[in-house]
């Protein structure tokens, strides 16, 4: 039973990673001095660019970027957060641009997958978790926002809502504390990777604790 439970596990994940894969797969297609179209266009390599460039010279929190509007310079974050820049910048600098959001894209796409079917398939069975995880990487939402809108920072926000929603149903149902250790780190990620979405994630979990403590009255675990 465990062997069958571990390949059933190393199967999701598999499929997963396909998923994620597939879904970054235009950071890959074209040349390195190329992107795919999308309203966003060369914005999100031409910062990261600017990003990697200030975290070499020893700034840790990049904030102007300084070849930008012709060299008069513009805000690095008056509307993109720094959130996915740090993770791209975590692929090596060798790595071109485009090639490296690829990578991120892939990332928070895994995220998302694993965090889905951890909230879904304790509830309603792994083959429901599975078909929740897909969707979530397959739906229309997530393919406009890579392909079309070219919004990765509301994409890879978007990303982290279900592992916001898993560690907090994890800790009002269960009330073990590893849930409460990753639901903090987990809602303020989504405050660095993009703000409204941030802002709507406090929104659902303040109605979300609301919903508990009126079914329930317990307020120990609301509290904390």
């Amino acid at each position: 039973m465990e062997r069958r439970e571990r390949l059933v596990n190393i199967g999701v994940l598999a499929c997963g990673l396909v998923l994620a894969i597939w879904l970054g797969r235009v950071f890959f297609l074209h040349p390195v001095d190329r992107i795919h179209i999308n309203h966003e266009g060369f914005t999100y390599a031409g910062r990261l660019l600017e990003f990697r460039g200030q975290l070499a010279a020893g700034y840790l929190v990049p904030q102007w970027c300084t070849s930008f509007r012709g060299g008069l310079g513009s805000a690095q974050f008056c509307y993109y957060q720094p959130g996915l820049f740090y993770v791209a910048s975590l692929v090596p600098w060798s790595v071109p641009a485009v090639r490296a959001l690829g990578v991120a894209v892939a990332v928070f796409a895994l995220l998302g997958y694993l965090a889905t079917y951890g909230l879904i398939r304790p509830r309603f069975g792994r083959l429901a978790g599975w078909l929740g995880a897909s969707s979530l990487l397959l739906s229309v939402y997530v393919a406009t926002e890579v392909y079309i809108r070219g919004d990765l920072s509301e994409f890879s926000a978007m990303m982290i809502l279900p592992a916001v929603l898993w560690a907090l149903a994890g800790w009002l149902e269960q009330g073990r504390l590893k849930y409460a250790a990753w639901l903090a780190p987990a809602a303020a990620a989504t405050i660095v990777l993009h703000p409204l979405v941030g802002l709507m994630g406090f929104v659902l979990l303040a109605a979300a604790l609301i919903a508990f403590l009126l079914e329930t009255r317990d307020f120990r675990r609301v509290g904390v």
